[in-house]
């Protein structure tokens, strides 16, 4: 049967640039192919109260949320409004709408979006991102699905069993996520790109607006999900070459270790700009590389600690496979000791890479080449 309709569910409504820009990512890619498709508009409560405005679930994390209520308010308003013009939602909905008897005949396909939205400690163990909401096997899919975890629990491995099975096609983000699938059932799967990936960068260009980076262009270091480490390393670079620091973050209650200009309420589109306007972007998160690598920043990292190890691994995957070379940074190494990194020859990898997993995107669709 030809797919004219899908369906995604995935992480949107995380005030996580990562997270919104994947969905909007997946979404353009799949209406590129001239296939419908809508974002559910559903969330599990765990998500929606790690993103409230107020949390009351303690005195320190009420207090603290207080604290940075202003600076989150327009963070959420920003994010919300991104969200209102650039995703195509379904009207809100809840467990009892998703498992009607009728909802599962709307769409051709269902589709679980990337994330980790297998990661069962983000989920609460809420099975509707397993679309167990679902009536028809043949209906479930996955693009880039994350399990976030290298380890499940023995409690656990029946649940993610018996709902993974189901599942017609399953499509993964990251090496460690394929050796969980195959405990489970004894199958590989297809390591795919992050979504985000699959645009190119006038494709990222064109939802761009004016931003006062525009008017920095290469004047400035980014910092973005800042470590100890980052931060001395982008002060030394900041000295060395007399530029600014622009630092993305949520929150910071110590100012002993502020650093640069504090940017904590930038839409998704303007931190896309801030990295695309950067001469050097610093960073630990994984789709700070990302960006970097699409719009060819020169970019250093810090990765997690050991208890982060999975956000490490993903890292290094991604690294690895566009052969970007070692980008991590460490004491008593400076920009020049890095290798420097071969543009012409990432973009012509990065390019057969998306293409790869836009053919495994076409296959999850039925669309013949």
């Amino acid at each position: 049967m030809k797919i004219k309709k899908t369906a995604t569910i995935t992480f949107h409504k995380a005030i996580n640039y990562g997270a919104v820009l994947q969905t909007y990512a997946l979404q353009q890619s799949i209406l590129k192919l001239g296939v419908d498709n809508e974002v559910i508009d559903y969330s599990t409560k765990a998500i929606d109260d790690e993103y409230r405005l107020i949390k009351i679930n303690s005195i320190k994390s009420f207090i603290k949320s207080c604290i940075i209520f202003p600076n989150f308010y327009y963070k959420k308003k920003n994010f919300k409004k991104f969200i209102d013009k650039y995703i195509h939602l379904t009207k809100y909905l809840t467990k009892s709408d998703l498992t009607k008897s009728d909802f599962s005949d709307k769409y051709d396909l269902f589709i679980v979006g990337s994330d980790q939205v297998w990661n069962y400690k983000l989920i609460n163990n809420d099975a509707t991102y397993l679309l167990d909401f679902v009536k028809y096997n043949e209906k479930k899919v996955s693009y880039a699905a994350s399990f976030g975890i290298d380890i499940i629990p023995n409690k656990l491995f029946s649940w993610y069993k018996n709902n993974l099975n189901s599942f017609n096609k399953i499509l993964l983000r990251e090496k460690t996520g394929e050796k969980l699938l195959n405990d489970l059932l004894h199958k590989k799967a297809s390591i795919v790109l992050d979504p985000v990936f699959l645009l190119s960068q006038d494709s990222w260009n064109s939802i761009l607006q004016k931003t006062k980076f525009d008017d920095m262009s290469n004047e400035y270091i980014l910092i973005y999900m800042s470590t100890p480490k980052i931060k001395k390393y982008a002060y030394d670079l900041s000295k060395k070459y007399n530029l600014k620091i622009f630092h993305i973050t949520d929150f910071l209650l110590n100012q002993k270790i502020k650093i640069g200009n504090l940017e904590k309420e930038l839409s998704p589109n303007d931190f896309i700009s801030a990295i695309k306007n950067a001469k050097f972007v610093v960073t630990s998160s994984f789709h700070g590389i990302v960006f970097s690598i699409i719009f060819n920043k020169i970019f250093f990292v810090d990765s997690m600690d050991k208890s982060k190890s999975l956000t490490s691994s993903r890292q290094k995957d991604i690294l690895e496979l566009l052969e970007v070379g070692d980008r991590q940074i460490s004491v008593n190494k400076n920009d020049e000791d890095f290798i420097p990194i071969d543009w012409t020859l990432v973009n012509k990898k990065l390019s057969l890479e998306r293409n790869k997993s836009l053919c495994e995107l076409k296959n999850l669709l039925r669309i013949e080449e």
